[in-house]
């Protein structure tokens, strides 16, 4: 017998957040995770930028992420550049405290000079980005309260003129008991079969992509979309282990590359993988379903197919999508077995290590060794993967110069707070005035085709 839908109250914070973002256009999960994020963005640019805990947690984590450092950067105004400048000057300190350390052990173990070390592990983060951890806990949250709503006797009629994109529909029939996964399954089921039934000429890019992944999170750490649908759970991968065999000679171009790197003060694993990842998703390259990529590479595949502006592949690549995530609902989500970890993610971390490893053979070159002890820099993100591929003296090579980096930026911070005060604001201004942004791109790693690389 079918179960009825309750009338029992909701929360206070479902009443107060979801309910308004049922009304608003694009997908209510997104709206308030959305929401949340910028409040919290606000709010630690305004006081918690230099509480205890927060630093912690920070310095944990090395920062944010790149892609929630440029989120802040870009709703930091002109009067909170000082906030920012305290806080990579925090994190600059801690990190010049780990290569202190880094250095005294390497040191003190010389004999072993020529043999893998484990320093790597000081400088790995202890825990993930802080606002990507929290968006994960809102978003989750929201999906919980979507399904109260849904089985609401009196709101869930609410539901049937949101736009509802299927990485969270998915997340709500995983969550939800036996007859609201029957209501949320046939929901499903009809917005995919309106994506099927939709003329050749009928699909626009950003329809499209508010109905598959909404507002994808930055950095997004979500399971591909066809596993997301047959409830398995993800695959992890250890962080640091090791995919195949990859070999220390690297090949005649990526030697080209890493040393124009060094010479330009640009990290090289930062270079290869952008440039990699940014091949791999190319409409007329890739080689891959879209069902089987993560929600934040799939955001990025509807992007370029939209640069692409060829109507004929977004509608072949819509209706071949529509048929496999239809498989994949009909059947209660045990369609077809899938790939469990998403090849764009997969393929960026099997190049981060091949860069790995072609920057340790570069340094072991006389051209490679003399430009980056004068200009080669290493991000914070990509150092312990470096760190791990070299032994002892290389990693004494590369830490010295890592520390060189921080100290300089560690004197253009303390100048530019030093000329915010009344007393100095007249000397004139220099590269102090950039150093915060230079010290988060040492820290969240450089992007080329982005405002802060």
């Amino acid at each position: 017998m079918r179960q009825q839908p309750s009338a029992q109250p909701l929360d206070l914070l479902t009443t107060l957040d979801l309910l308004p973002a049922l009304e608003a256009e694009g997908c209510p999960v997104c709206r308030v995770n959305e929401g949340y994020l910028r409040r919290s963005i606000k709010w630690f640019l305004i006081e918690n930028y230099n509480s205890p805990a927060t630093l912690r947690r920070l310095q944990a984590s090395h920062g944010f992420c790149w892609d929630h450092f440029a989120v802040i950067v870009a709703r930091t105004e002109p009067r909170e550049t000082w906030q920012m400048s305290f806080v990579t000057e925090v994190l600059i300190d801690h990190q010049r405290i780990l290569v202190r350390r880094a250095l005294a052990s390497l040191q003190s173990s010389w004999k072993r000079a020529n043999s893998r070390t484990d320093v790597w592990r000081q400088f790995a983060a202890r825990r993930g980005c802080p606002l990507c951890e929290d968006s994960r806990v809102w978003r989750e949250w929201a999906t919980s309260g979507l399904v109260d709503v849904w089985e609401h006797a009196e709101l869930s009629d609410r539901l049937r003129g949101s736009m509802i994109c299927l990485f969270d529909l998915a997340q709500a029939w995983r969550h939800s008991g036996r007859a609201t996964r029957i209501l949320i399954q046939r929901r499903a089921l009809e917005d995919i079969a309106r994506l099927l039934t939709a003329p050749t000429d009928g699909h626009d890019i950003t329809t499209l992509k508010n109905f598959l992944c909404g507002e994808a999170p930055p950095n997004s750490t979500s399971a591909p979309l066809a596993s997301e649908l047959a409830g398995r759970p993800r695959a992890r991968r250890r962080p640091w282990a090791r995919t195949g065999t990859l070999g220390s000679t690297a090949e005649p171009e990526a030697d080209a590359t890493v040393l124009q790197c060094f010479q330009t003060s640009v990290c090289p694993v930062c270079y290869q993988v952008e440039t990699a990842d940014a091949r791999s998703l190319a409409p007329e390259k890739a080689r891959m379903s879209p069902e089987l990529l993560c929600r934040a590479h799939l955001a990025r595949y509807l992007e370029h197919v939209a640069q692409a502006k060829e109507p004929a592949l977004v509608a072949a690549m819509a209706r071949k999508l529509g048929e496999e995530l239809a498989g994949a609902f009909a059947g209660n989500g045990a369609g077809p077995e899938r790939r469990p970890s998403c090849p764009a993610c997969l393929r960026v971390w099997t190049t981060t290590l091949t860069a790995a490893e072609a920057v340790v053979a570069m340094l072991r070159t006389e051209p490679g060794a003399t430009s980056f002890a004068s200009t080669g820099v290493i991000c914070a993100r990509h150092l312990p993967h470096v760190l791990r591929s070299t032994g002892g003296a290389g990693a004494i090579t590369i830490l010295q110069r890592y520390d060189a980096v921080l100290r300089r930026l560690a004197h253009l911070l303390a100048e530019y707070q030093r000329k915010r005060d009344y007393r100095y604001k007249n000397e004139p201004k220099g590269q102090e005035q950039e150093a915060w942004r230079q010290a988060i791109v040492l820290l969240a790693g450089f992007r080329k085709a982005e405002g802060l690389g």
